[in-house]
Order: structure tokens, then C-alpha cells, then sequence
């Protein structure tokens, strides 16, 4: 097993910024191709609370790729759920379309 480093661990955390749900999980698992039987799905149907999601990335070296691909389909899911509540709040402007220049702009004069 491998020590989680801080990289590691902030990128659990940051999993944690849209709320993930536990009723995320079957559908993170079913949108992320992986088989339901594969170790990092079987351990994420366990739950999203921290101490499972730390289990996740102390897996060995050849299943990151399965947790990694899985995170971002929870990730995903959750963003999702938040973008439709978030999209038009003034004080979230991470969740605006920032392809469009106006948001940009009203974004750099709020700042400055």
C-alpha cells in the first residue's frame, strides 16, 4: 500500500466541491464503463464518505486508472446536478459560460 500524498488527498477533497450523493454511485459506475464487479466500483458502492474514498486511492498502481476514470463519472454526476442549480446565481461565477466574453468581462470588473 502506498502513503496518500497531498496531491492525492486534494483531489478526494475537490471530488467533495459539487456534493457528491450516494445515490451517485450507481450511475457514476454505469456512465463510467467499468463493470460493477471491477474493486474500485465494488468499494465506491460502500459509500462517498471520506475514509472510503481514501480506500480508492490507496489501490495499487494498476487499478488508478479504473478509480480515476470512476471519480470523474461521480464528479460528472455531481457538477452536473450543481451547474443546473448554479448556472444563473451571481456570486457563482464558476458555473457561467465562460466562452461567452460578457461573462468574462462582468467577472474581471467585480474583481478589480
Amino acid at each position: 500500500m502506498f502513503k496518500v500524498n497531498n496531491f492525492e488527498l486534494t483531489t478526494v477533497r475537490f471530488l467533495g466541491k459539487p456534493t457528491p450523493k450516494e445515490e451517485d454511485i450507481e450511475s457514476a459506475i454505469l456512465h463510467s464503463g467499468l463493470k460493477s464487479t471491477f474493486t474500485p466500483c465494488v468499494l465506491l458502492k460502500e459509500g462517498i464518505a471520506m475514509h472510503n474514498l481514501e480506500k480508492l486511492i490507496n489501490l495499487p498502481e494498476n487499478e488508478r486508472t479504473k478509480v480515476f476514470v470512476l471519480l470523474l463519472s461521480l464528479f460528472k454526476i455531481a457538477y452536473m446536478r450543481r451547474f443546473v442549480l448554479e448556472k444563473n446565481n451571481p456570486d457563482k461565477w464558476w458555473y457561467w459560460d465562460l466562452s461567452d466574453e460578457t461573462n468574462i468581462n462582468r467577472i474581471l470588473q467585480d474583481r478589480l
